[in-house]
């Protein structure tokens, strides 16, 4: 399966943040739907196996990032889930989303990874590899101002490409995950058995909070109380990713299908970790 990769840097466990403990003080708001296509705000959607997926992430003003691989663009929405701008993202890759499509067995092995990183939003580009003998070299391209720059010559180049990498992701992924798992003083297996929810769901994130909730993230949002009862669920059968910013906020990303289309279509879920 390729996917879209995504880094964001965010205190999680930040003091003073006051969690919600009731069904009734966890209020998820949807920021963004968006349907197929690319016209503004829309996306060009492929949720077969073989993706790419779009990323995610949120920068410290809470502008919320949505890398539209197809259509070899970035767009960015406010706070509130309003569209700011659609960013031209460079590529010698077919241009329109048609051609990508069309020419996705060459493509294949494109990775596209979106990373927020030193106060930059940053892309990774896998170029075409239909050769796979003779794969083109990654490129690194960051935002500057109103378009994406070529950083692979920054001084800091060679550390951000490695943090974007697929590799190195995955085993941050694996590590945070079995670091909250340790935070709860238990295991992923004991985990899923105390919960029996778990049992048949994808866990992409596992974290407590200061008020000892434990909030399960992949497939959907769980929380349970410290007593292990569920307080909370929202199932999202056709998961993409999750976010969280700087502020104490979850980003849940998924794909629906859109009753005006009967197409596939994107959702972006806000939920305040501050319980207001």
């Amino acid at each position: 399966m390729k996917r879209c990769y995504m880094l964001i840097i965010a205190s999680v466990f930040a003091s003073g943040i006051a969690y919600p403990q009731t069904s009734e003080s966890i209020q998820p708001i949807t920021l963004i739907e968006a349907r197929n296509g690319s016209g503004p705000g829309e996306f060009s959607i492929m949720p077969e196996e073989e993706g790419p997926w779009p990323g995610l992430v949120i920068d410290n003003q809470e502008h919320i990032y949505i890398l539209d691989t197809l259509n070899n663009r970035l767009q960015e929405y406010d706070e509130t889930g309003k569209l700011v701008r659609s960013i031209a993202i460079p590529s010698s890759s077919p241009t329109t989303s048609e051609e990508r499509m069309r020419d996705l067995p060459a493509l294949i092995g494109i990775v596209e990874a979106i990373g927020f990183i030193n106060g930059s939003i940053c892309v990774l580009q896998q170029r075409n590899v239909a050769d796979s003998m003779h794969p083109a070299p990654p490129h690194l391209l960051c935002l500057r101002g109103d378009g994406f720059v070529n950083a692979d010559h920054d001084k800091d180049a060679s550390t951000i490409l490695k943090t974007l990498a697929p590799a190195h992701y995955n085993a941050l992924h694996a590590r945070e995950l079995n670091e909250g798992f340790a935070q709860l003083g238990t295991t992923e297996e004991k985990f899923r058995s105390r919960h029996p929810l778990e049992k048949s769901k994808y866990i992409f994130r596992i974290l407590r909070d200061k008020n000892r909730n434990v909030w399960s993230v992949g497939n959907g949002v769980r929380v349970y109380s410290p007593m292990g009862t569920l307080i909370y669920e929202k199932s999202e059968p056709y998961f993409i990713t999750s976010e969280f910013s700087r502020r104490g906020n979850l980003y849940v990303m998924a794909y629906f299908i859109d009753s005006a289309t009967k197409y596939w279509a994107i959702r972006v879920t806000k939920y305040s970790l501050f319980g207001k």
